[in-house]
């Protein structure tokens, strides 16, 4: 099974060196994709330099936009119903909002990204920007 080319575009750039080819390896496994989705609850090999936290009251599409975003987005979910999708990004960011598993917005590929950690208490909401990005 292929990775989608966002897929593999947005793990490259902001997965830690350590952790990224086993991570895009389990995904682009058909048998082992689930086992990488669930890796995902409570992530923490993103690339520090690239990482923005956001506030839970932070308003995740104007946060987007204002990066960069284009109006739609591949998903990477836990979340079957949600993981492999291309959705508008409002409908996209209400979709991981109200997920209770992890999420990832491959908003564009290798430059902008967005991360919803499992449903915890506070639940981690992280902007992902390629290290070096003018906005």
């Amino acid at each position: 099974m292929a990775l989608h080319p966002a897929e593999e575009a947005t793990l490259r750039t902001f997965v830690v060196p350590a952790k990224r080819e086993r991570l895009l390896g389990l995904l682009g496994s058909r048998k082992r994709r689930k086992q990488a989705l669930d890796s995902l609850n409570h992530f923490a090999g993103w690339e520090p330099r690239c990482i923005q936290s956001l506030s839970s009251s932070a308003d995740m599409v104007r946060v987007l936009r204002q990066a960069g975003s284009p109006d739609e987005c591949h998903l990477i979910s836990d979340d079957p119903e949600l993981d492999g999708r291309d959705l508008p990004l409002a409908d996209a960011v209400a979709a991981a909002e109200t997920c209770d598993f992890a999420t990832v917005l491959c908003c564009l590929p290798g430059e902008i990204a967005c991360f919803f950690d499992e449903v915890a208490a506070p639940r981690i909401r992280l902007l992902l920007r390629r290290a070096g990005s003018a906005k």
